[in-house]
């Protein structure tokens, strides 16, 4: 259970440092939408890197997006990895074409954390080509998908894998890392007015410092201890 409030930072774009690609079809969804509402929907969600340096655990598209508008400082919600609140998954990939068959002889083909460089080539084999869904598990025959014709599984990784992949500049598939953290700050619609300004790091600091104590003040925001359900329309 979170008992901390949320660790909100403005930080420079250029410091918040990948270790996953980017979807260049949602980055241009994503950037019309931002452009559009002219919010940022949810802090990107890091941790520190060392040397001022932040690594993306998620939000590596709004990242992409800031960078392509010219926004010169982002916020994040920054986490200390090393707190039982974050919680690091790793997700699976189930290929569902015929089509696509890596070694008709092994129908799932399994990474270790040394062929790190090899994974990315793989996934462009068949992303944006071939179906696939985000699997759980790791056993093809327990899938039970129709269509399935190849289970790509990946290797469980660590925060220090993590942050070794931003430090050494080494992409690995997007969406195949997933981190659940306690205490997230969800539908913040923070304004880009602010981020965009010419104005010093220390200036846009301090507008967040009083756009979280207006928001508290008129109790905008609430936390839920509870797991939850949610049903949109």
């Amino acid at each position: 259970m979170a008992t901390r409030f949320p660790n909100l930072l403005v930080i420079p774009t250029r410091d918040a440092v990948l270790h996953e690609e980017t979807d260049p079809v949602r980055v241009a969804r994503l950037k019309q939408k931002i452009v559009r509402e002219g919010v940022l929907s949810e802090p990107l969600l890091v941790a520190g890197m060392g040397g001022n340096k932040y690594v993306v655990l998620d939000g590596a598209n709004r990242v992409m997006v800031f960078r392509q508008l010219g926004i010169p400082h982002v916020v994040v919600q920054a986490v200390n990895y090393r707190t039982p609140d974050v919680c690091l998954e790793t997700w699976n990939h189930l290929v569902c074409d015929q089509r696509f068959r890596w070694h008709y002889a092994q129908p799932a083909k399994r990474f270790t954390l040394a062929e790190a460089d090899q994974m990315l080539p793989f996934v462009n084999a068949y992303r944006g080509r071939y179906r696939f869904y985000r699997v759980a598990g790791d056993e093809l025959t327990r899938l039970r998908q129709p269509g399935a014709s190849c289970l790509v599984v990946f290797p469980k990784f660590r925060p220090a894998d993590i942050i070794r992949f931003a430090r050494c500049h080494e992409l690995i598939p997007s969406g195949i890392t997933r981190h659940l953290i306690a205490g997230r700050m969800l539908n913040a619609n923070l304004p880009l007015i602010p981020l965009r300004r010419r104005t010093t790091l220390a200036v846009k600091r301090q507008w967040l410092k009083r756009w979280l104590r207006d928001k508290l003040q008129e109790r905008k925001i609430r936390y839920y201890a509870e797991p939850t359900f949610m049903v949109y329309e």
